[in-house]
């Protein structure tokens, strides 16, 4: 298991659970993610430790430029022959031209990904699933009240919280119940508020 945070300390205590002997590897694990992990999974020094000793691979990270294009063909030399690559983090993870050329020789047995990419889509070594993490009953109900919370401290205070087209803006003083503010935008330029 790569990254070892909420996500990914709770896949390694299931691969646990199911009987599966665990590596994990997190070089900024959390001191309350280590207290939720499960004794019995062992800590990877490194990236190429995992790589060496894991049949099974699970991304859990952020994309980042550090972490981007992490699964690559150098990677993946350093990897077990036949090993299985599940990537349900980020597509930017996985260079899918590498993998691709590693599961047409053998080295990678199957890649699992809900990042389905053009070119991996009927490979029958690779499971795309659609990329739903968004969509679960939980997150749209999370969606709905956030939605509903916001527009409502708009109206009654004037702020802006996660807008697409407008700066974040907070306004420290409620509206006077017998009172109104007026809220004028305007862009950055000397002269526009006076006329």
């Amino acid at each position: 298991v790569i990254g070892l945070g909420a996500i990914g300390a709770m896949v390694a205590n299931t691969a646990v659970e199911l009987g599966m002997n665990v590596i994990g590897y997190d070089p900024f694990l959390s001191i309350k993610a280590a207290w939720s992990l499960k004794s019995e999974i062992k800590h990877a020094e490194t990236l190429d430790t995992l790589y060496a000793k894991a049949d099974y691979i699970t991304l859990h990270v952020p994309e980042t430029p550090d972490t981007k294009g992490m699964i690559n063909a150098s990677s993946i030399k350093t990897m077990k022959d036949g090993v299985r690559i599940l990537d349900f983090a980020r597509g930017g993870l996985v260079n899918n031209e590498d993998v691709l050329d590693a599961l047409n020789s053998g080295k990678v047995s199957f890649l699992a990904t809900d990042f389905a990419a053009d070119e991996l889509i009927g490979n029958d070594k690779v499971i795309c699933l659609p990329h739903l993490g968004a969509s679960t009953p939980e997150a749209e109900d999370n969606c709905a009240v956030m939605a509903v919370k916001e527009l409502r401290d708009f109206l009654e205070f004037g702020n802006v919280e996660n807008s697409v087209n407008f700066p974040k803006t907070r306004i420290d003083s409620p509206i006077p119940a017998n009172g109104t503010r007026i809220c004028v935008s305007n862009n950055n330029v000397a002269g526009v508020v006076s006329k």
